[in-house]
């Protein structure tokens, strides 16, 4: 199955010095380089200003301050404090997946403090979706190697909570909060166990691929007839921000390519060469967002989840290969929306409604949406045959 390659920077971690940012941080500072240089070139739309473009200085500053909030909020022990109560340790799993991204060393004294912490806990210690995709995540970003064995207990212990056919509940291919799948799945749940399970096979590590072919079957199953999707395949609300996120990203991952070639190899001969075309469910759910594109706020939804909905943005144009949802560059965008809201002096982030309240949270959402510089050079430039359109990422 080819399936899209994002990434990790753990390569470029390697010597990296503990508090000294070393080529990551040098990496992060050229990408946002190259991002708000290139936001210029004649392929990009025309782009709405009404509140001042963003600058890479404003980016980096508001990145800085960022991790310095979220590194004060740390409690002795490596930990911060668990917002959900149920996802045991997962707050310090995304805080510390953040920091990561940012730029921060594994050996950066408090991100390792929060590591260890970490080590502490295994899946069946958490029992929690969320907590345990956010803990392969990080213990990805850090240094795959170290945790290998770690990353690979998570993914099997995520392949065997996936809801399958015959099971009680609704929605085979879906996940819900805990293994004991004692409700239907959802999106969010699913979204995330798909992250956790791409960070595993990014790491080495194989999965299942009846648990891909199970999820991106039902992730085609639940997608509404304008092109989004809801909580829940069958939901009667109109369709989210950060549903339709989690749709777009979660078709890449599990198998499909925006762009599918149409080549066949026959003995030595290739037919139909050059030929191809777009995949129609991920290309619906691309129009939708891009129909419906807002970085003020979670779309159908107001502020509730907004912090979480960028992310999802984040990952749908990141995994996707895109710059532009239809006429909006959708990382200059979120970034201006970003830096405008950032607290001035605190550094945190803060939303209004449901988790959004705790800034723990918000922060680090907001910090995995401006860290977003792995996405490759292919998205800011045109393609080297002329396509007006920019380049499509690499596959394996």
């Amino acid at each position: 199955m080819s399936r899209i390659r994002v990434g990790h920077l753990a390569s470029a971690r390697a010597g990296q010095g503990a508090g000294d940012g070393g080529p990551l941080r040098f990496l992060l500072g050229a990408m946002l380089t190259l991002a708000f240089s290139l936001g210029t070139t004649a392929w990009a739309q025309p782009r709405p200003n009404n509140r001042g473009d963003v600058t890479k200085e404003q980016v980096e500053r508001a990145i800085k301050e960022g991790v310095r909030f979220l590194k004060s909020e740390q409690r002795a022990d490596g930990s911060w404090l668990d917002r959900d109560p149920k996802a045991k340790a997962g707050t310090t799993s995304l805080v510390t997946l953040a920091l990561l991204t940012a730029g921060e060393s594994p050996e950066e004294p408090k991100v390792a403090k929060a590591l260890s912490y970490l080590q502490g806990f295994t899946a069946d210690d958490m029992r929690s979706i969320y907590a345990v995709s956010l803990q392969t995540m990080a213990f990805a970003a850090a240094d795959p190697k170290r945790y290998e064995l770690r990353i690979a207990a998570n993914a099997a212990w995520l392949e065997r909570a996936q809801l399958k056919p015959g099971d009680v509940h609704l929605y085979p291919g879906s996940w819900t909060y805990t293994p004991a799948k004692e409700r239907s799945g959802d999106n969010s749940n699913t979204q995330y166990a798909l992250l956790g399970l791409n960070a595993a096979s990014e790491a080495g590590v194989p999965i299942k691929p009846e648990v891909w072919a199970l999820s991106r079957a039902y992730w085609e199953r639940g997608q509404r007839n304008d092109g989004g999707w809801n909580y829940y395949p069958d939901e009667g609300q109109s369709s989210s921000g950060s549903m339709s996120c989690a749709g777009v990203s979660s078709l890449i991952i599990t198998g499909l390519r925006r762009y599918q070639g149409h080549e066949v190899l026959v003995g030595d001969n290739v037919r139909m060469c050059g030929e191809g075309s777009f995949n129609p469910a991920l290309q619906r759910g691309i129009d939708w967002l891009a129909a419906n594109f807002s970085v003020t706020q979670n779309i159908n939804r107001g502020q509730q989840w907004k912090y979480y909905y960028l992310y999802g943005l984040e990952r749908a144009g990141r995994l996707a290969g895109v710059r532009m949802f239809g006429p909006h560059d959708w990382y200059r965008e979120g970034a201006r929306e970003l830096v405008a809201a950032q607290g001035k002096t605190t550094g945190e982030w803060k939303g209004s409604e449901v988790y959004d309240t705790f800034p723990e949270l918000a922060t680090s959402f907001a910090l995995l949406f401006l860290s977003s510089i792995c996405m490759p050079r292919a998205i800011w430039m045109r393609c080297a045959c002329g396509d007006p359109a920019p380049c499509r990422l690499s596959v394996r």
